[in-house]
């Protein structure tokens, strides 16, 4: 039996459960980290430390002839750089 957790645990070929990165199949756009910092704060305040994610979307889409489900940022996306499964 799979425990799954969203869709981000899957089991591997030897049986292994692989987390899911949060990362473009197409362009390898991942996570970025910073500092939150809005302009209504003074800049002697602390400000959080925060990560901002890609809008990575389910798409199923055509490879070498092939089906197959892959997470795709919108930009991709709207670039046409994948061709969608019908």
């Amino acid at each position: 039996m799979v425990a799954r957790a969203g869709n981000f645990v899957t089991v591997d070929f030897t049986g292994y459960f692989v987390v899911m990165a949060k990362v473009c199949d197409v362009c390898a756009k991942g996570p970025m980290t910073g500092r939150g910092y809005t302009f209504l704060r003074s800049h002697w305040n602390s400000h959080d430390k925060r990560r901002w994610l890609p809008n990575l979307q389910p798409v199923r889409a055509m490879v070498a002839g092939a089906v197959k489900k892959m997470k795709v940022c919108t930009s991709c996306i709207k670039a046409g750089k994948i061709k969608r499964a019908v």
